[in-house]
């Protein structure tokens, strides 16, 4: 499943998430799109998404989907280990993996 939300002309991507068996089939970028079709249809601009700097998995997936860094939240997310930042990415709507340039 996949989760958003519209703020102001921002898609915010809340999350994405597959059952372990389904991660790495694509699965996750036709959620994403889904939720990219959907973003477009009600005219918002761009995508915006914090993630920790160590979710190397999900860091992953959004950097292939076109996603760039534009801030960081200095120790945003509390760990067992201590704290960690989240990245703020940023991606127009409608440059979604499978439909770029739509």
């Amino acid at each position: 499943f996949g989760l958003g939300l519209a703020a102001g002309d921002d898609a915010e991507l809340l999350t994405i998430a597959t059952d372990r068996g389904q991660r790495r089939t694509g699965l996750g970028g036709q959620i994403f799109l889904g939720l990219d079709r959907q973003a477009a249809s009600r005219g918002l601009k761009r995508w915006v998404l914090e993630v920790a700097r160590n979710n190397l998995p999900a860091l992953g997936f959004y950097k292939s989907e076109g996603f760039v860094e534009i801030g960081v939240r200095t120790d945003y997310y509390r760990t067992r280990e201590g704290r960690v930042d989240a990245l703020v990415l940023s991606l127009p709507v409608g440059l979604v993996s499978g439909h770029k340039g739509a």
